[in-house]
């Protein structure tokens, strides 16, 4: 990260000695008279990794939405025996809403009521998820279930339940939110530049606490202060006691000073989700999320009522 002085430092002084010799033998000979000064060379100033990870997060206050690709993948880490729990994320996030596909073969084992695939629309502190003609079929014509952030609590022994609460939210939240987490650290690493994305980034590395999340959540304002509030709560409530949060802003091109890629560690009673979030392009169109009508959206009461009598 640092610039150091370039090489050829002798010569620039040995050149300007002579520079110096000439100017004194013409003033002499009645030649020039001025004074010949050597010109100084200042090294770059390197922001502090805290400042960096505010410059990004200004940054990405000037953009409305942003694309975004994801994977989370869960399970305890040693065991061979245990099934695939991973979901793949696509679409669009922006400040306080989002509308994007969760992909989990979790969900599918449910019954055959769900299907693997969701849409995903989030307003405020609230999620909708899509569950299709066969869920609408068992719930009366209500294909839309609404999730707040107390619905994701989970003690870690339902992998669906986990990827639900800490992919599916965390992802959510979108880079703004990201950053202010990783703000909200005790201590913000600067681990030097790396390619991610296909560009050259900064990489910034911080372990955060529910305890940082709600100071964080103190130093914002509106949706996204609630956002982070109810995300503290419910991983406080799931036993979540660190997240570590990566993220990598760009140097160059068009997300230059942006992130471009987020990794987001969670660890739940002996699970171990792991969410990697690629932001492929900023824009300053602001997205707006449409609610579904409540006539046709269920509660997760319904969700787990259905889910259980399908077992």
């Amino acid at each position: 990260m640092r610039n150091g002085f370039t090489a050829g430092r002798g010569a620039l002084v040995a050149a300007t000695a002579v520079a110096a010799a000439v100017g004194v033998a013409g003033c002499g000979a009645g030649g020039a008279d001025e004074d010949v000064k050597p010109r100084a060379t200042a090294a770059k100033k390197v922001p502090t990794p805290r400042a960096a990870v505010a410059a990004a997060r200004g940054k990405v206050s000037a953009a409305g939405s942003v694309t975004f690709t994801a994977t989370a993948e869960t399970g305890i880490p040693g065991r061979t025996d245990d099934a695939d729990h991973s979901a793949r994320l696509s679409g669009t996030v922006g400040p306080g809403a989002a509308d994007f596909s969760f992909r989990a073969s979790d969900f599918a084992a449910m019954g055959p009521a769900f299907p693997s695939t969701v849409a995903v629309r989030e307003s405020g502190t609230s999620m909708y998820l899509d569950l299709g003609p066969r869920f609408a079929a068992a719930t009366g014509g209500r294909p839309w279930v609404v999730m707040r952030a107390s619905d994701f609590v989970t003690d870690g022994s339902d992998p669906l339940e986990v990827l639900l609460g800490q992919a599916l939210w965390p992802v959510g939240e979108g880079p703004g939110e990201q950053l202010d987490l990783l703000a909200a650290a005790g201590q913000v690493r600067d681990l030097g530049v790396e390619r991610a994305d296909g560009v050259a980034a900064g990489h910034y590395q911080g372990d955060v606490t529910p305890d940082d999340m709600k100071k964080a959540a103190a130093g914002t304002a509106g949706a996204e202060a609630a956002r982070i509030s109810a995300l503290a709560g419910q991983l406080d409530d799931s036993g979540v006691h660190t997240e570590t949060v990566d993220v990598w802003v760009a140097k160059t091109g068009p997300r230059a000073g942006r992130p471009v890629r987020v990794d987001l560690t969670l660890v739940s009673g002996g699970n171990v989700t792991t969410d990697s979030v690629h932001y492929t392009s900023y824009d300053r169109a602001r997205l707006r999320n449409v609610v579904p009508p409540r006539a046709r959206t269920a509660t997760e009461r319904d969700l787990e009522a259905i889910g259980d009598g399908a077992h």
